[in-house]
């Protein structure tokens, strides 16, 4: 045998079927221990225009299914947002929400210049990028978590 060891057949069918089932386990246990978070739902919205053809200072009014509420992002822990506002400004397009950061109240929008969407409960106004305008200490409009999915299609996240 020249100090080579002979394993016997049966050891070698032992161990290969011991490998087999180790990596059995490994491969459904792998998942479950390193599993990504849920990614958070979301719904698609068919909208009239499109939003690249949205004229600068141009808003779509967005609203949430009925019992559910947007995702808002940043420190806005008890806001729901039930509806937004895809906007473009300063060559953006983002998404604010719909009510007022204080109040609650679902804001209007006022065209003009400049336009401006109006809290009809504190008579706040902020401009469209959800920034208040003149009012010393009050919050911006929380920012909603979405994205574009089609000429005419976007995505936005709903809450938990």
């Amino acid at each position: 045998m020249n100090g080579a060891i002979a394993a016997r057949r049966g050891d070698v069918i032992v161990t290969y079927f011991g490998l087999v089932v180790l990596a059995t386990l490994v491969g459904v246990a792998m998942p479950r221990l390193f599993s990504r978070p849920a990614m958070a739902p979301a719904v698609a919205i068919q909208l009239a225009i499109s939003p690249q053809a949205l004229a600068e200072g141009g808003v779509i009014r967005v609203q949430a299914p009925m019992g559910k509420a947007f995702q808002v992002d940043g420190s806005y822990a008890s806001y729901r947002a039930q509806s937004g506002y895809l906007v473009r400004s300063a060559g953006q397009l983002l998404m604010v929400g719909g009510a007022g950061a204080r109040s609650g109240c679902s804001l209007n929008y006022e065209p003009g210049s400049p336009a401006v969407l109006a809290d009809p409960c504190w008579g706040t106004r902020y401009s469209l990028d959800g920034m208040p305008m003149r009012a010393a200490g009050q919050r911006p409009l929380p920012r909603l978590a979405w994205r574009l999915t089609g000429r005419y299609s976007i995505e936005v996240k709903l809450g938990t």
